[in-house]
């Protein structure tokens, strides 16, 4: 995008932050990132509207409330679902302000990792580097994770980052949850096709031998994954197709991702207005607009109107994770430190007004409230999903076969696509950036650069390759699986705030640096604001969601986060080989690559892995970054 001069678009050296066309911006983002201590290696390519597009795509307005409006729906209901929105907006947009300060003053793929290490004390910086960043969504209604359950919740999107393992886990478990929704949509397609999962007919009958009410409904079962291997094949196959289209060159890599966007902005509003256009039966203005709904959560041991209340809050802070996707492709990006922020925002202001226009044509179109959640005495043919019950009903009510609703689920899965295809270009650039500051495993693997695909071609694959692995518990027991991802919300939450606090802080304050996007006074209020909504919802995050407790539905977000933060310290202070020895936090490469080759490569277009290799202390301490 071209970008105008200004007078206050200076840094507070007297650089341009921005730039009269393309050319110039990429140098002074070059420049920026050699400030910053590394040397450009990724190739610099990516347009405004595609740093737009990737949080449009990663946050998933489909995604999202496909997978979650159902516990907005059993949790208080429509007030819930309409008005707990916009209270979740405004705080979500406190803490999208924060991340779009810093993406603007620190544009580079490690994100809030570096940012905390900049504004931290150098005595306490690479421990909380180290550990800090992680986080998955709990469920709503237990912790069945098995397709068709009454009340689905998926363990998804993501969803992504702050410093250190806890982001980075927390970004692999967020891409497995959203390809493992991609896989439940593929199966309740396939479920509604083949005869939905409604009775047999010959069981459609009362103790008289009489036809019940719903006789007419199409004859079930349909076919649904019999074992965890069938619905882990279809998981696998999920994860391989958007690995190999993320494996493309960087120029598809970026048209793939805006043409997602449009997807999603297309698909919306084709469903906002088509489901209530083509249901005969509405719900009235009254009950959309003003009814909550608690006695589902009372039969669930909570009747506490307040306490169904915040939990209710889930569906809207679901969807509002991945927006940090941007800052992750600050390195590739033409203007980054404009880019990146606006990115953010835009994606984040796109998600309040379309998801709650969303919302709001779903709510109109459910006249059967506890059928389409699967808890009603007429059977729910979608098995309890609620975005497809919906869209089955309103076909079912205008054309008399729900074959149409069918054909409208391919949208959001169409969504859910493009939102693991988003999420896996960028989880791989996080993966990039930690590998080249040797914070992870095979750190000389995952940094190599492909001048093919103008990528990290390895790191997309690495990314898949941990996101699979996470998927391997679903084999055994879906409560593993589920306590894995549950660690995915809270955690990006966590990452999302943890720099905005530290930059209201007096030794963060002082040490931070504003970019052409900033603040001003309002970082203090919006900051403050941020970090109190995240400790409220990493509380609701962790809260039980049916009584009484058991394995079957204990909420495992708070165990599965205690236990990350316990493992990485462990491995942090581990006597003799623990972090503590050799991990310094961001480490500078402008003396790693040859000028006389592609950025960031060598000969065969891949980094060297002599120059990865394990630094001493005092030689890692003194390549250390601060800007």
């Amino acid at each position: 995008m071209a970008v105008e001069r200004s007078p206050s678009s200076r840094a507070p050296g007297g650089a341009l932050l921005v730039a009269a066309d393309n050319e110039e911006a990429k140098k002074y983002e070059e420049s920026r990132l050699a400030q910053m201590g590394y040397k450009q290696v990724l190739h610099r390519g990516f347009r405004w509207f595609t740093n737009v597009a990737v949080t449009v795509s990663s946050m998933s307005v489909l995604l999202s409330i496909t997978g979650s409006f159902a516990t907005g729906l059993a949790y208080g209901g429509p007030v819930v679902c309409l008005w707990g929105w916009f209270l979740v907006s405004f705080f979500s947009l406190c803490v999208a302000l924060g991340m779009a300060e810093l993406a603007s003053a620190y544009p580079t793929s490690g994100g809030m990792y570096y940012w905390a290490f900049q504004l931290l004390p150098p005595s306490v910086g690479p421990l909380v580097c180290w550990v800090t960043d992680a986080t998955i969504p709990p469920r709503p209604h237990g912790n069945d994770c098995t397709p068709g359950p009454a009340l689905f919740l998926p363990c998804a999107p993501v969803p992504r980052h702050t410093p250190g393992w806890l982001n980075l886990l927390g970004q692999f478990a967020s891409l497995a949850s959203t390809h493992y929704f991609m896989a439940y949509i593929i199966s309740t397609i396939a479920l509604l096709a083949t005869g939905t999962a409604t009775p047999p007919a010959d069981e459609q009958v009362d103790e008289n031998g009489d036809l019940l009410d719903y006789a007419d409904m199409p004859a079930g079962p349909g076919w649904v994954p019999k074992s965890g291997k069938v619905f882990f094949g279809i998981y696998t196959a999920c994860l391989f197709t958007t690995a190999v289209i993320n494996s493309l060159r960087f120029e598809h890599v970026g048209f793939i991702t805006e043409i997602g966007a449009w997807w999603t902005i297309i698909g919306v509003t084709i469903v906002i207005i088509a489901i209530p256009c083509i249901t005969v039966e509405h719900a009235t203005t009254e009950w959309v607009f003003r009814k909550f709904e608690g006695e589902l959560a009372s039969s669930w041991g909570i009747p506490n109107a307040f306490y169904t209340f915040i939990l209710g809050l889930l569906l809207p802070a679901y969807s509002f994770t991945g927006y940090d996707g941007p800052a992750h492709m600050s390195e590739e990006s033409t203007n980054a430190s404009m880019a990146a922020p606006w990115g953010i925002l835009l994606g984040v202001v796109f998600m309040i007004f379309v998801g709650w226009a969303w919302v709001l044509s779903l709510l109109f179109c459910v006249t059967d409230y506890l059928q389409v959640l699967g808890e009603g005495d007429v059977p729910s043919e979608a098995g309890g999903d609620a975005v497809a019950q919906i869209f089955w009903n309103a076909f079912k009510q205008r054309t008399g076969s729900g074959t149409g609703g069918i054909i409208m689920l391919m949208i959001p899965l169409g969504g859910i696509y493009f939102c693991a295809h988003s999420t896996l270009t960028y989880v791989s650039r996080i993966l990039f950036a930690y590998s080249r500051d040797k914070a992870v495993p095979l750190a000389w693997l995952w940094i190599k650069y492909n001048k093919t695909v103008k990528g990290p071609l390895i790191a997309v694959w690495g990314t898949a390759f941990a996101a699979w692995l996470l998927g391997l518990p679903m084999l055994g027991s879906e409560q593993a699986f589920t306590a894995i991802i549950s660690l995915s919300t809270i955690a990006l939450n966590i990452a999302y705030v943890v720099p905005t606090t530290l930059r209201i802080m007096p030794w963060g304050a002082a040490r931070f640096k504003p970019g052409p996007f900033h603040l001003g006074w309002w970082a203090y209020p919006i900051g403050v604001l941020a970090t109190g909504w995240v400790i409220f919802i990493v509380v609701v995050f962790s809260l039980p969601t049916e009584y009484p407790t058991n394995s079957q539905n204990l909420n495992y977000a708070g165990v599965t986060l205690l236990a990350t933060f316990a493992l990485s310290l462990i491995w942090y202070y581990f006597p003799f080989y623990g972090a503590y020895k050799w991990f310094k936090g961001p480490v500078s490469t402008m003396g790693d690559f040859s000028d006389d080759d592609a950025p960031g490569s060598n000969s065969n277009g891949s980094v060297a892995e002599g120059d990865l290799a394990k630094p001493d202390p005092a030689a890692a301490d003194a390549a250390t970054v601060r800007v």
